[in-house]
C-alpha cells in the first residue's frame, strides 16, 4: 500500500463497553477508544433518504481503507471528526494483513 493514499484523514475506532446502569436500571452502552489517529483513506459508497416511522431518515454508506490493524470487528465503529460510522464489514485485503477495508453506514 502507498503511504500517500493514507493520512489525508484520521479517525478514532472505539469498541463498546459493558455500559452503565442508569436510574431505571436500563443498560447505557459506553465507548472507549479502541486505536486513535488512524490514517485512512475515506470513500464515500452510497447516499439515500427513505421514509420510516412517518419520517424521512437518511443513510451513508462509506468504505474506509486502512493499514491491518489486528483486533477491529464489525462490533466497533469509527469517529470522523464529528460524525459516527458503524462498522458493517472487515475486510483482510488478499489476506495479506497488510490492509483493511472496513464497510461502514454513518449515523443521521
Amino acid at each position: 500500500m502507498r503511504a500517500g493514499l493514507l493520512g489525508r484523514h484520521r479517525i478514532t475506532i472505539e469498541q463498546q463497553d459493558t455500559g452503565t446502569a442508569n436510574a431505571g436500571g436500563e443498560i447505557i452502552p459506553t465507548w472507549s477508544d479502541y486505536a486513535v489517529s488512524v490514517p485512512v483513506e475515506i470513500l464515500p459508497q452510497r447516499g439515500r433518504e427513505f421514509y420510516q416511522a412517518q419520517q424521512v431518515q437518511a443513510e451513508i454508506t462509506h468504505l474506509i481503507r486502512i493499514r491491518y490493524l489486528p483486533g477491529v470487528t464489525s462490533k466497533m465503529r469509527a469517529i470522523f471528526g464529528t460524525r459516527t460510522l458503524h462498522i458493517l464489514d472487515v475486510r483482510n485485503v488478499d489476506e495479506r494483513s497488510r490492509e483493511m477495508l472496513l464497510m461502514c453506514k454513518e449515523s443521521t
